[in-house]
């Protein structure tokens, strides 16, 4: 809940000034498409230190929403720019405009034909938006050697073909995206220490996980258990 206020706040206040801004001089035309899909990726919006990205992902015929947005902390007394990640709920996107619990937009194209999003800003006092633009698609942005395992739902069939080791780097990099500290000195610190998109930030990462994940984490390890 904390981190839904926050970023409620994000979305709500960081930039109004901004936001009344380009709502009167921003020129753009609705987005819309026929394939949905091509909504999938990351949308970078606010500026400095109210930046945040909004990344929407389609494994089947449901999505899988998820705000990625920074605060400073401390890690061995020093200070750190920490990513946070909250998971957006009842998504659904009819024509071009994404409708949330959390929040709801319109997908755009600015006169340079650059893609993009608005975003009304939730507890605005009058009606404004927050504007975005469309940064990367998926895999730039899930690092790793298997990042498949955050983007779309794996089959069990598949997983058997992979070796036991395999398929514990698999499960732990999903962790390892969100920052996860693991245990100094053992094989998954020494692996991904190695990995130079590896960043140490969290002692747990368990409520940033995408339903995607959950299910591929439990059927990795129930394959993997099945290894010699």
């Amino acid at each position: 809940m904390r981190y839904l206020y926050l970023i409620i706040l994000i979305i709500s206040f960081s930039f109004p000034s901004l936001s009344q801004i380009i709502s009167k001089n921003i020129n753009y035309d609705d987005w819309s498409t026929e394939k949905t899909e091509e909504y999938e990726g990351v949308y970078q919006l606010g500026e400095s230190e109210a930046e945040y990205k909004l990344r929407l992902i389609k494994p089947d015929n449901t999505w899988i929403s998820q705000i990625e947005f920074g605060e400073w902390s401390h890690i061995d007394n020093k200070p750190i720019w920490i990513s946070n990640y909250v998971n957006i709920s009842n998504i659904s996107i009819i024509k071009n405009i994404y409708y949330s619990d959390q929040i709801k937009a319109v997908f755009i194209i600015y006169p340079d034909k650059t893609k993009g999003i608005k975003i009304l800003n939730l507890g605005a006092k009058t009606e404004s938006y927050t504007y975005g633009v469309k940064i990367n698609n998926l895999d730039d942005e899930f690092p790793g050697k298997y990042n498949q395992a955050s983007l779309t739902y794996l089959y069990e069939n598949k997983l058997k073909l992979m070796n036991k080791k395999e398929l514990r780097i698999m499960r732990n990099e999903i962790f390892a995206r969100y920052g996860f500290i693991f245990k100094p000195d053992e094989k998954m610190d020494r692996y991904f220490s190695k990995q130079t998109w590896y960043k140490k930030q969290h002692n747990k990462v368990s409520h940033f996980l995408t339903t995607i994940e959950k299910y591929n984490i439990k059927l990795i390890l129930k394959v993997e258990n099945s290894k010699k």
